[in-house]
């Protein structure tokens, strides 16, 4: 009996980890958007834009080193990829895309306090 029992209680152990960790692996893609549009926002010399973002990490991100790596991952990503590119969108188009993930933080994480 204790053979059976044993891998019917770690699969659901495992379940409930993998359901616990859905809200946290959508939190990492939205910190992965805003370090990806604040590496955009460094590379066209936007710094008012690179601060909002940084005040959103602040705001919503939990402090911890899964979300700070992913930030500055994705802050490095994004500024490459805008160094490639040459062509730096208006900072209007760049301030509507923050908006857009500053909703989408507020969705997925709380605001840390």
């Amino acid at each position: 009996m204790k053979k059976i029992c044993l891998p019917i209680l770690l699969a659901a152990s495992i379940g409930a980890a993998h359901a616990a960790d859905a809200p946290a692996e959508a939190g990492v893609s939205a910190v992965e958007a805003l370090g990806r549009l604040n590496g955009q926002a460094l590379a066209c010399s936007e710094t008012a834009i690179s601060a909002q973002a940084k005040q959103l990490m602040l705001k919503y991100a939990p402090r911890t080193s899964r979300y700070g790596t992913t930030f500055e991952q994705a802050t490095q990503l994004g500024f490459a990829d805008q160094v490639k590119s040459r062509v730096c969108p208006a900072a209007a188009a760049l301030s509507a895309r923050l908006d857009a993930v500053a909703e989408e933080l507020e969705r997925k994480l709380p605001a840390v306090q």
